[in-house]
């Protein structure tokens, strides 16, 4: 059996062991790390023999209850971009491979609000629209903007709103219609300037209070 590794080659029978936060043995007839939307692209072209496909984050949403017979595909997309701001807005195109709690400690790093609440959450950039992830009275499609992706079947590229994502409690369109047909290679944020903090959730409120904090002393 051979181990994952941060190779971008495709090989077989790798083992998912390192790659789900359970740690459960299983093993991947074929698997590839992509660093680079080409690489992707090259391997949609000439695929191996397999018609299932398998996309992973971090395999920290995953339970693997058997061997994957098919091919799995691991987001290492990297990359956080500015695209546009005004007084009160910036918009953040960020790769699908970015760990989330990274990209939320640099947001606020940055003067960028809105996500503060869903920190610590494990996973990727790119899983986190599937389930529409959320905590503390915030959900991700709060502040989504786009979700870009590829069609693995066609290779096609596509950009839908958050509108379109049709987002729900834990839902969206990539949990149920276009489940395992994508790749998500980046996600587009519209984030505030100036900090609105939701305090109003009820563990916030109560865990501050047990400390003594008053919450308009909350930066």
């Amino acid at each position: 059996m051979t181990e994952v590794s941060s190779s971008s080659a495709l090989s077989s029978n790798l083992s998912l062991q390192p790659y789900n936060f359970l740690g459960l043995a299983a093993t991947a007839a074929w698997g590839q790390f992509i660093h680079h939307q080409q690489e992707l692209f090259s391997l949609l072209k000439n695929p191996p023999p397999s018609d299932e496909i398998l996309v992973l984050g971090s395999g920290s949403n995953v339970v693997l209850l058997d061997d994957y017979p098919g091919l799995v595909l691991f987001n290492r997309l990297q990359g956080i971009q500015p695209l546009r701001e005004t007084q009160q807005h910036v918009w953040v195109r960020v790769a699908g491979g970015m760990g989330w709690d990274d990209w939320v400690a640099y947001s606020l790093q940055q003067g960028w609000y809105g996500l503060e609440n869903l920190s610590a959450i494990p996973g990727t950039v790119g899983a986190a629209p599937v389930q529409n992830i959320g905590a503390y009275g915030v959900e991700l499609a709060d502040w989504v903007d786009s979700v870009e992706f590829v069609e693995l079947a066609t290779g096609k590229r596509h950009r839908l709103s958050a509108e379109a994502c049709k987002f729900g409690y834990r839902d969206s369109i990539f949990k149920s219609a276009a489940l395992g047909a994508t790749f998500i290679v980046a996600v587009e944020f519209k984030l505030a300037k100036t900090p609105e903090l939701k305090l109003d959730y009820g563990d916030i409120k109560s865990s501050v209070a047990e400390r003594g904090i008053t919450l308009n002393s909350l930066t």
